[in-house]
């Protein structure tokens, strides 16, 4: 999936003038706030345009990211994690009632399923950060699914400003990285992966950050 942070911020800014193209069964899911429905709507069209062949997502919820991402490219893989068992029957429902085959959603903890992905033998294109929001749990998550993404791989994260652990979470990150402050009033950002820069461990860090929270 060839796309620069500044592609990726250019359509985020310009979604409204970009005709919604959803199927209406997705449009009409119960996705809860109509204030997230353009981040909604920017999944879909990455999704469509950039046909990205293997994504993740950790954190279902109502499983309207979760279908987004598979209904936008049939032809790819989606891998959905999830803890919470009735997230993840009702994504799987939904994606059965209209003939998703592409999504598999796993019922499991993030941070242990990931030493699971190595079984795989796959590198992510896409990988959509939305689980637990404090900053143990989403570091975590960036710094062990980010082995399993190719290089030049987009992470896209939810919630970065919702709280001081987020804001401090999204100051670690060290890929190239982009705010796209239109997709969600609780902030929504987004980096690429180069392989080159080392990612600091999170027990090597977690000390430190921990200060900033107060």
């Amino acid at each position: 999936m060839n796309l620069s942070l500044e592609e990726l911020r250019r359509l985020s800014d310009t979604l409204d003038t970009i005709p919604d193209d959803r199927p209406q069964w997705l449009k009409d899911l119960p996705y809860g706030m109509e204030s997230i429905s353009h981040y909604y709507r920017l999944l879909f069209e990455l999704v469509k345009r950039y046909k990205p062949e293997y994504v993740l997502e950790i954190g279902i919820d109502k499983g309207g990211s979760t279908l987004t991402l598979a209904a936008a490219n049939p032809g790819g893989s989606v891998v959905s994690v999830d803890i919470d068992k009735p997230s993840c029957d009702n994504a799987r429902k939904i994606a059965a009632d209209h003939g998703l085959t592409n999504l598999l959603v796993i019922q499991d903890d993030s941070l242990k399923h990931v030493t699971r992905l190595g079984e795989i033998g796959r590198k992510a294109d896409l990988l959509f950060i939305d689980g637990w929001h404090d900053f143990n749990h989403s570091y975590q998550e960036y710094e062990q699914y980010r082995k399993f993404m190719k290089d030049g791989g987009i992470i896209l994260f939810d919630d970065i400003h919702e709280s001081r652990q987020m804001d401090v979470m999204w100051q670690y990150i060290i890929d190239p990285k982009v705010e796209l402050p239109k997709s969600h009033w609780t902030g929504f950002g987004a980096c690429k992966v180069n392989h080159s820069i080392v990612c600091p461990p999170w027990s090597a860090i977690v000390v430190e950050a921990t200060r900033k929270f107060s």
